[in-house]
């Protein structure tokens, strides 16, 4: 009987609470806490768009079907280390991942592929993949809009769970379009920087060399230090007119061994640029950047200001901006957030006011009343 009062007093009262787990008795009353909010919901990649923008309307002709047991190189084991943001080495997969060592991306066979599709790419119909700039002598941009072996090499899953373990975090491929397999193509000789001291406008980025790699130079550089504190510190050098440095301290460098070898990098995280091409009788460097994000969504991740020159420039940024705010609402359509609780109120308003602000400073980069550019203290071409 005493036993039976007991469970007749039992009351069972469930919420959200920041602690740690507990159960708690009091008055033969039980409590239970739930000690984290429903875990954030995992973004879904978009499809690739079925319309293509001007000067994109052609498929490039005769293209190889990709397969990734063919154009991926077969041993893809993981580097034995990688650098994390705190600039120091760890294993494959740590939390913090900052970029890797150079590891062999694509096989001879992929190589081969890439080079005919740019061949192709470079007929007069396709002149809108092509853009330049004083950063940039030449790259290409929107090479999937016309090549069905590019969609399928940037959507690969064996090749997304390969970065993936790599950084210790599910990436999927950028929402832009246009950031499917850029190509950038260095000139030799020039005296600068194949690639100046930058940000991306992207979380994480594959580079992968497409041409052997010169004896001298053409090695990727990053500052030892979190992305404000390099900027500063670039921004003094200049002030002191010393320059950047090659060699120091503050500055790693990691070579590619040749054609197919590829790093991964958390690009808006650390400060990096490619050094000048030196020697006699070097030709062009040219690699491929795909560009990922994480599936567990930190930021926006795209600037109107760094992808203007792009044809579907608006269309794109408007389009990313559409779908994080549904990524940040649909938790709330299928009810996984906000049915109980303060803090379940808590989330529903917070994720509201998220939205509503991204929107409103997405319509304002579009209208023109604000500029996402990043602003950098020196030359970024010194």
């Amino acid at each position: 009987m005493r036993l039976l009062s007991i469970k007749r007093r039992l009351r069972v009262r469930a919420g959200w609470r920041v602690g740690g787990p507990c159960v708690s008795l009091s008055g033969f009353r039980v409590k239970t806490y739930h000690t984290e909010p429903p875990p954030v919901p995992l973004i879904v990649p978009l499809p690739f768009p079925s319309l293509r923008p001007a000067g994109f309307e052609q498929e490039l002709p005769v293209q190889p079907h990709y397969a990734p047991s063919l154009h991926l190189v077969q041993n893809r084991s993981l580097p034995s280390h990688v650098t994390n943001l705190k600039f120091e080495q760890t294993a494959a997969g740590s939390p913090g991942f900052g970029f890797s060592p150079s590891f062999p991306v694509l096989s001879s066979k992929g190589l081969e592929c890439i080079h005919s599709i740019l061949c192709a790419a470079k007929a007069p119909q396709f002149a809108a993949l092509w853009q330049s700039d004083d950063r940039t002598p030449l790259c290409a941009r929107g090479l999937a809009y016309v090549s069905s072996f590019i969609r399928d090499l940037n959507a690969c899953e064996t090749l997304r769970r390969w970065v993936s373990t790599l950084a210790g975090e599910d990436l999927i491929p950028h929402s832009l379009p246009m950031n499917y397999s850029q190509i950038n193509v260095g000139r030799p000789g020039v005296g600068a920087p194949i690639d100046a001291w930058h940000l991306d406008s992207v979380p994480y980025v594959l580079v992968v060399l497409l041409t052997p790699a010169p004896k001298s130079g053409g090695e990727f550089q990053a500052v030892r230090l979190n992305k404000d504190a390099a900027h500063n510190y670039l921004a003094a050098r200049a002030a002191s007119k010393r320059g950047t440095p090659d060699d120091n301290d503050m500055i790693e460098s990691v070579k590619f061994p040749g054609a197919g070898w590829g790093i991964l990098m958390r690009g808006e995280e650390v400060m990096h640029r490619v050094t000048a091409v030196r020697g006699p009788d070097v030709g062009e460097r040219i690699s491929m950047v795909l560009s990922y994000q994480p599936r567990v969504d930190r930021g926006t991740s795209n600037r109107l200001a760094t992808y203007v020159a792009d044809a579907d420039a608006e269309w794109g940024f408007a389009r990313h901006a559409a779908w994080r705010a549904v990524s940040m609402l649909d938790p709330i359509l299928k009810g996984d957030c906000g049915i109980k609780g303060e803090l379940a109120r808590s989330e529903l308003l917070e994720r509201m006011a998220k939205v509503e602000k991204e929107l409103k400073e997405a319509r304002e980069v579009l209208e023109g009343k604000k500029d996402d550019a990043i602003v950098y203290g020196f030359d970024t071409l010194a």
